[in-house]
């Protein structure tokens, strides 16, 4: 038997047994989290959905994939981990899935944004 739960990845364990260090406080929620192995992810509203509305089957085009990832935000949107999850996807580029209600898309357009944005202001400082 693994240590490890199937839905979410994170090694099994008792809550609240990380250490302090690792430890740290959701804003957004208010429970102590360990970042480290995702913990946030046992309370996000896709945790008993079906993984597949959040990742393209191979081949998935146009309005099929449109409607899917339409869903899969319609999930996130009141999520109580959405900023952590999303945060998480930006922070290891991830590249599948609709995570903290951004499909891939969304997350490609908004890092070209923000790489954009970043070399603006840096030429602008040479100036």
């Amino acid at each position: 038997m693994s240590d490890t739960d199937p839905m979410t990845s994170v090694p099994a364990r008792a809550p609240g047994t990380a250490s302090a260090s690792r430890r740290e406080n959701s804003l957004r929620t208010g429970l102590s989290t360990d970042r480290d192995y995702g913990d946030w992810r046992i309370l996000g509203s896709c945790r008993n959905v079906e993984s597949s509305l959040f990742f393209s089957p191979e081949g998935e085009r146009g309005r099929d994939r449109a409607r899917r990832e339409a869903h899969a935000k319609r999930v996130c949107q009141d999520c109580r981990v959405l900023i952590e999850c999303r945060e998480y996807a930006l922070a290891v580029a991830e590249p599948y899935g609709t995570w903290g209600g951004m499909s891939e898309a969304d997350r490609r357009r908004r890092t070209h944004r923000r790489r954009r944005r970043d070399a603006r202001t840096s030429a602008e400082r040479l100036l």
